[in-house]
């Protein structure tokens, strides 16, 4: 998916798009695949029984600092 946003924002650079991407993330990088697997995992277990209606975002802080 990040693969092809790379490339529709700029065919001629598309790892220039990356690094601006991964810049702006606190963690520095694209999250793995297993990270996100893991917050489902995480959604459809026991441990997540009371929660509901929520959107639960991961995207290794990005949007944590927008928060106001």
């Amino acid at each position: 998916m990040m693969r092809s946003i790379e490339n529709q924002a700029d065919p001629d650079a598309p790892n220039k798009v990356k690094e601006s991407i991964e810049a702006i993330n606190p963690m520095k990088r694209y999250g793995k695949p297993e990270e996100i697997a893991n917050m489902m995992l995480f959604l459809i277990g026991d441990e997540s029984s009371y929660c509901n209606g929520g959107c639960h975002t991961v995207d290794g802080g990005v949007t944590a600092g927008s928060a106001v």
